[in-house]
């Protein structure tokens, strides 16, 4: 990636091009495509404008959420940690600008019923969608991308994998960003490690709206 990246600043000469600080270098492994060309040409402090951006949500590979995965959930982590052992089974959807072939936001789903289940119906259970993994770009957080993405997932959940209700494990301080977006906290407070979390659900048996963000908050880390 850094070789293309040198290869682009020499042939490129339209393109004012940052050098590439030996701090990325360092730490090349955890930086994804897009995040380091922000910060190779934005100025410490400065994002990106907040125009609306044309974004595209389509299915993807696996190998395509890794990136964001590792970069934006487990940087301090290689990337073998990322990898889930039902990602062969799951439903993987990006969101993607026209500019770039790197999606800069990612989530997965998988058929799983809730541990708890006392409260859907009982031919809910078994058409149940979990989502992991759910990572943006931080230059593009706060843009209404997760929303979107978010939403046009829960249609592909219900579309192919005939699901009705989806869920997560959310962090207890995310808690109203999915609320606010139509999901509804289920069952009991949890811990992993230092880390409170509370599952959500969402009934997606019809089309959902779902609101544009503030922010894009990460899940099921």
């Amino acid at each position: 990636m850094l070789n293309a990246l040198r290869k682009a600043q020499i042939s490129d000469p339209k393109v004012e091009w940052l050098p590439i600080p030996d701090s990325l270098l360092a730490e090349n492994r955890a930086v994804s495509p897009i995040d380091l060309w922000t910060r190779m040409t934005l100025t410490p402090g400065e994002n990106l404008p907040r125009q609306d951006l044309d974004v595209i949500c389509r299915q993807i590979t696996v190998e395509q959420t890794l990136q964001l995965r590792h970069s934006v959930l487990w940087p301090e982590k290689p990337v073998s940690h990322v990898y889930l052992p039902e990602d062969d089974r799951g439903l993987h959807m990006g969101a993607f600008i026209p500019s770039c072939d790197q999606p800069i936001a990612v989530i997965s789903f998988f058929v799983e019923p809730a541990p708890i289940n006392d409260v859907f119906k009982q031919e809910d259970i078994q058409r149940q969608a979990r989502f992991r993994k759910f990572a943006c770009e931080p230059a593009f957080q706060g843009r209404g991308i997760g929303s979107r993405l978010l939403q046009n997932s829960f249609e592909r959940a219900r579309s192919q994998l005939n699901c009705t209700v989806a869920w997560c494990d959310a962090r207890t301080s995310t808690a109203q960003w999915y609320m606010k977006r139509g999901m509804t906290p289920f069952g009991e407070r949890f811990s992993k490690g230092p880390v409170e979390y509370i599952r959500m659900y969402i009934d997606i048996s019809a089309s959902v709206p779902v609101y544009d963000a503030d922010s894009l908050v990460h899940v099921d880390r």
